[in-house]
């Protein structure tokens, strides 16, 4: 019997760099990732059930946020990943690409890593 989808983890890590001075402006860019990967939720399952092979599969993904909310320096993390492919790898980094977050005047951006755990159940 085939096994059916059945839940997307997202297990938020994050590093942020402010500006160097006391009034830069704080952004909790950890909630505003894990809003844009909910919103996208749909596609990142979309690259599990193609390339995922049903089982269960950690991908971390490591990026950099610049000022303009734009994704930066986007790569996969191999030392945390599990049982991923390149292809499943490929897919998941496509679509990290893509999120935006909102802009921030003053802000130097923010870098962290994002791991995605897709289970399956029988």
């Amino acid at each position: 019997m085939e096994s059916a989808v059945s839940s997307l983890a997202l297990v938020p890590f994050l590093v942020v760099g402010l500006a160097g001075c006391a009034s830069a402006p704080e952004l909790d860019h950890n909630a505003e990732v894990t809003k844009a990967v909910n919103a996208h939720q749909k596609e990142f399952m979309g690259c599990y059930k193609k390339f995922g092979a049903k089982m269960e599969v950690f991908v971390t993904v490591k990026y950099q946020i610049n000022y303009a909310g734009d994704m930066r320096f986007v790569e996969i993390d191999p030392s945390t990943s599990k049982a991923s492919t390149p292809a499943m790898d490929n897919c998941v980094l496509q679509e990290f690409k893509t999120l935006r977050m909102p802009e921030v005047q003053g802000y130097d951006g923010a870098r962290g890593s994002y791991t995605f755990s897709f289970s399956t159940e029988k």
